[in-house]
């Protein structure tokens, strides 16, 4: 049922399934503070919605990962990583996986966001565009990268506000663990990058 619903959220032909998705959730699920369920679950309620917004399986495990090592509730991750990528992207979070309704008070959501991480050492903000565009977002992991490097930087108000308005008041603490450790993001994406095999390793001691 899991791999059902990242296969379809990505579109991933059943023949990259193995190398894509079964070795890359048990390298991180052998390697990391989560299981492969805790994985599966939290895509089951994310995947659909990071992949409409374009995030890619491999950012998606990564950034579930970076969170659910600290927060250790994979229904609550998953739904934080929903709710994140719906309000980055102006979407009401009442969305369904097959209609993605614009929500009119996120319309100026980016501008916001930017105000919110000025500070005297970066006076222009940190923003979820590529350099130079209003409409291209950068990926995630690179955008909570920066936000990460500046945290300190902010004031308690800067970042419980960035919190709330990023992923919501419900999802705050989730969003905490996720830009305290963005460290684990990053590693997790090396991981993958040598993950060929996991599964096939993994049911060889079975056998």
């Amino acid at each position: 049922e899991g791999l059902v619903s990242i296969m379809k959220a990505w579109d991933i032909n059943v023949d990259e399934v193995e190398r894509e998705v079964m070795d890359n959730i048990n390298t991180l699920g052998n390697k990391f503070a989560e299981s492969n369920a805790d994985i599966v679950e939290g895509m089951k309620r994310s995947a659909a919605a990071l992949a409409a917004t374009g995030t890619s399986w491999r950012e998606a495990f990564a950034l579930f990962t970076g969170s659910q090592e600290i927060n250790q509730q994979a229904e609550v991750t998953g739904r934080a990583l929903r709710s994140i990528s719906l309000r980055l992207h102006g979407y009401s979070e009442e969305s369904t996986d097959d209609l993605m309704e614009v929500d009119e008070s996120l319309s100026n959501i980016s501008g916001e966001l930017i105000d919110l991480t000025k500070t005297a050492q970066h006076t222009q903000g940190i923003s979820i565009f590529k350099p130079g565009s209003t409409t291209e977002f950068r990926e995630l992991t690179e955008y909570f990268q920066d936000i990460h490097d500046i945290w300190d930087e902010m004031t308690e108000k800067q970042q419980n506000d960035f919190l709330q308005k990023a992923f919501g008041k419900t999802q705050a603490q989730s969003g905490a663990a996720l830009i305290q450790n963005i460290s684990s993001v990053r590693k997790a994406l090396e991981e993958m990058e040598d993950a060929a095999g996991s599964a096939d390793r993994e049911m060889g001691v079975i056998t």
